[in-house]
């Protein structure tokens, strides 16, 4: 054992780390700039006094004097290292998006130097005023003193339009940090139902551990059900400002934010209209609804929802919770079957024998309810329901021995028997919870309907292909189970572009490679194949997201 100076050197060095733990939690979040940059400076700081206690645990380690406590302090100074990093990253984050500020500062230095600079330049019309032209001189004079006024105007209206950027910009930040954050944090969940403690045999006789139990676990669930439910409806308005870096080939639908108006166009505000061509950043080429093509500005444009990539987000975040929910109740299964039959080999006989007959009779439906429940699936070989079983013929067998007595007696028996009756009662109500789950997600997945209609005149017509929208397969790294994503019911319109033959999508593609095959020398049925320009009419849409179901 160590000298008492190297013990207080020891909890010296704990209590410091401890402390820097709740210094580095407490170093505040600001939203500005200059106040973000100010906490990680002072985080910097406290990241240079951490040096020394990393000196200080590596010679406690290396003395072998507190093989003991050094563990614990370890831990202590790795948690307070990944607390650091954490904030620092976090800082990062915001930081990266308070910068914004400074491009606000830079626009707004240059309205005021753009405005400092016209009122002293000299005159516009000094080499064109004389006498005789007075009059023509004025004339155009208010003319561009008013033309300058409509273009300080038109400015403010663009600013809007930025301010419109802005919003959907964060919330397709939000969204996506909100899913991933929610689909991490249910990992942990799985990581926490797989750890020692839960594989552990339940050992716990009290009926109100095992209620708390399964609530906490119920209501677990439920929030990240609830939170599933609130992230799938903020994804019909997520706008997928990915694209506007990189569109479809085919184009993609846009809106205009404002009129918009020069030589070759005229947009109205909330025109739709075909975006051609964005690799420019400014100036991007689109196509009106009345067939005319030109250069507008892209900040007055935005591609309405829904994102594709958001959906598919949403679907990963229901299936990993359907993967959640199963794994709590096989876990649960185990451990309300190693409870039940524990309070089974516990249960004191001779306090049986002065039943009543209600009493009897609710003893039997509820060992007989507990067997079916708890039955696993037929092909798995469960040692622990064997058991239960066991204990449940035994327990059945010593109750058709009893002769009930005329009044409901109360003892530590019968008490304990009607509170599993709830603990079970409880367990039934999470399967249910699940169960309705799953089904609700499975029905909004093979809705059908085709909304197709000859007799309904042509509300806007095209040549394109459609696309069903493959499967997600993913495996649980926890599970190893393999989960497919159905979305049979999603179907993709390409539209295609004046000028260009039409290219079927990669899946029909290959297809068509097959049919040409084995039509050598039907070129007229080929052709017909490869080149299938129908017009079809859409006269309705199944949700406001305007995706066509069948």
């Amino acid at each position: 054992m160590g000298s008492k100076k190297d013990h207080m050197s020891l909890d010296q060095c704990l209590e410091a780390i401890k402390q820097k733990q709740n210094a580095v939690q407490n170093i505040p979040f600001q939203s500005n700039q200059i106040g973000v940059q100010q906490q990680l400076d002072t985080l910097y700081e406290q990241s240079e006094d951490i040096k020394p206690l990393k000196k200080k645990v590596d010679d406690l380690r290396r003395s072998k004097k507190h093989v003991k406590e050094v563990p614990e302090l370890e831990t202590e100074y790795a948690l307070l290292e990944d607390q650091t990093l954490q904030k620092k990253r976090c800082l990062e984050s915001v930081l990266y998006v308070s910068e914004i500020e400074n491009l606000f500062q830079n626009v707004q230095t240059e309205f005021e130097e753009r405005a400092l600079y016209l009122i002293e330049r000299d005159g516009v019309f000094n080499s064109m005023y004389r006498r005789e032209h007075m009059e023509q001189s004025s004339r155009m004079h208010r003319e561009c003193v008013y033309t300058i006024r409509k273009s300080w105007n038109w400015l403010n209206t663009v600013s809007r339009c930025t301010e419109i950027h802005l919003s959907n910009a964060a919330e397709y930040h939000q969204f996506f940090h909100d899913s991933q954050y929610l689909y991490e944090d249910m990992q942990l969940y799985l990581t926490w139902l797989d750890s020692e403690n839960m594989r552990e045999n339940v050992e716990t006789l009290e009926p109100s551990t095992m209620i708390k139990h399964i609530r906490d676990v119920t209501n677990r669930l439920l929030d990240y059900q609830s939170r599933v439910d609130k992230l799938s409806e903020r994804s019909l308005d997520v706008y997928p400002i990915h694209l506007r870096k990189n569109i479809e080939e085919y184009g993609i639908k846009g809106r205009a934010l404002v009129a918009y108006q020069h030589q070759e166009i005229q947009l109205k505000d909330g025109e739709e209209c075909i975006i051609l061509n964005n690799t420019d950043s400014d100036n991007w080429q689109i196509r009106c609804e009345d067939g005319r093509e030109a250069e507008v500005p892209g900040i007055i444009l935005v591609i309405p929802p829904p994102d594709k990539k958001a959906y598919n987000q949403v679907q990963r975040a229901k299936d990993q919770l359907v993967i959640n929910w199963d794994t709590t109740l096989k876990r649960l299964r185990r451990q309300m079957t190693q409870y039940l039959t524990a309070s089974a080999e516990d249960t004191t006989v001779k306090e049986l024998y002065s039943i009543s007959a209600n009493q009897k009779a609710d003893l039997m439906r509820l060992m007989n309810e507990a067997v079916q429940v708890l039955q696993p699936d037929p092909s798995q070989d469960d040692v622990d329901y064997r058991e239960l079983v066991s204990q449940a013929t035994s327990f059945r067998k010593i109750l058709s021995q009893v002769k009930p007595s005329s009044k409901d007696t109360q003892n530590g028996t019968t008490l304990t028997w009607q509170a599993n009756a709830k603990t079970l009662v409880i367990y039934k109500e999470f399967i249910t919870y699940g169960k309705a789950y799953k089904k609700n997600l499975f029905d909004t997945r093979e809705k059908a309907g085709v909304i197709l209609s000859e007799n309904t005149g042509h509300m806007y017509s095209s040549k394109a292909y459609f696309q069903m929208a493959l499967p997600v397969v993913d495996i649980d790294i926890q599970t190893k189970e393999t989960c497919v994503t159905r979305v049979r019911s999603e179907l993709y319109i390409h539209e295609r572009r004046p000028g260009k033959p039409p290219v079927p999508p990669p899946r029909r593609r290959m297809k068509l490679k097959r049919v040409a095959s084995s039509m050598a020398g039907e070129s007229s049925a080929l052709s017909s194949v490869i080149k299938d320009t129908q017009s079809f009419v859409i006269v309705g849409k199944s949700d406001i997201n305007g995706v066509i179901l069948f």
